[in-house]
């Protein structure tokens, strides 16, 4: 599996097997990075020849409490280019 931000929980640890499911949570105050994501839990799954159902793993960040992300900004804390 992929390196996970810090703030990424799952809900079983490695080795995964031919169809494990894997929840994929938020620690509380952040949320997950794409728009893909919604919720508080992702579930995705482990295919046959070791890959999982999605073509990006879920990943989180720090919830931006004036609640609007502006492509630009980099954290909650910082705007970069």
């Amino acid at each position: 599996m992929p390196e996970l931000t810090q703030w990424t929980k799952l809900s079983q640890e490695a080795p995964y097997q031919y169809s494990n499911q894997v929840e994929v949570m938020c620690e509380e105050g952040y949320e997950f990075q794409d728009n893909e994501w919604s919720g508080t839990v992702a579930t995705i799954e482990c295919l046959l020849g070791g890959v999982w159902n999605v073509s990006r793993l879920p990943n989180c960040q720090r919830k931006c409490s004036y609640g609007v992300m502006i492509p630009w900004i980099v954290t909650c804390d910082r705007i970069g280019w």
